[in-house]
This record gives C-alpha cells, structure tokens and sequence, in this order.
C-alpha cells in the first residue's frame, strides 16, 4: 500500500454490493451472473472483484482528459461463487471466510492506451 501511495494511487473501499446496472457496466453480467450472490429483498449484487464499483464511480461521468490517469488502490471482499472458497448461502444470510483482496485501477486517455 505504501508503493501504491508514492505512485499516486488513492485508497478507497468500494461499495461490497451493486446494482444490476454496475454489473452490465463492466461486462459482469449477464456472463457471469451464475457465479455472483444476488441479494433478492434489494435487488443488488455481491461484488467479484473491486472493479465492479470502481470502475462504475465513473459510469455516467465524461471525464476530462486533463484529469487522466486516475489510479485508484480498493482493498475488498470477494464474493465469487467460483473464486471464493468459504462463502455459502444460508437461508436469507450470506457466510464468507475473510478473504481480502486488492486491486489497483488506473483510468487512462485513449492516446495512452494507444501508446501501451
């Protein structure tokens, strides 16, 4: 965390729940919709990975390339049926074995892409 920091990343911790939205926006569902934790009563997900709401923060934005690169450090829980061994659905109750992981983000320009 501290050589995320020198680089420039800033630590947040995303949301462990989305929105349906949040999960077509970054190609989560439908194709893996079997393998994520649906809450029913609210109709939200249990993230995979961070990259679900990190990347969604800026779904609806127009960033300006000024702005780029935004680089983001999220250290998370996981909830992936497939991924994550120790979480089990229970009635109306979901169990999962601490398992923490991080993830570095970085938003960058087209031109930078290009460039890559």
């Amino acid at each position: 965390m501290n050589e995320a920091d020198r680089a420039g990343y800033t630590e947040i911790q995303p949301p462990i729940v989305v929105n349906e939205a949040s999960g077509y926006g970054t190609g989560q569902l439908p194709d893996k919709e079997g393998q994520m934790y649906f809450v029913n009563e609210d109709g939200l997900y249990m993230i995979p990975t961070a990259e679900v709401p990190i990347t969604n923060l800026y779904r609806d934005v127009i960033v300006n390339e000024d702005s780029l690169p935004i680089k983001m450090l999220a250290i998370h829980l996981a909830f992936a049926e497939k991924q994550v061994v120790g979480v089990r659905m229970y009635a109306d109750s979901i169990a999962c074995i601490n398992l923490i992981r991080s993830r570095l983000c970085r938003s960058v320009s087209r031109k930078i892409l290009i460039e890559f």
